[in-house]
């Protein structure tokens, strides 16, 4: 049982840490353009 449910585990970590990364490069694209807009 334990080998046929890690690798659904390992799926739903990854796309976990997947949506994770995106959702931390949208906030820092969203610090930068804020940084430039208020820069320029």
């Amino acid at each position: 049982m334990a080998t046929t449910l890690n690798p659904q585990l390992h799926l739903r970590s990854n796309t976990n840490a997947i949506f994770i990364i995106l959702l931390n490069l949208t906030r820092t694209n969203n610090d930068v353009i804020e940084l430039i807009i208020t820069h320029t």
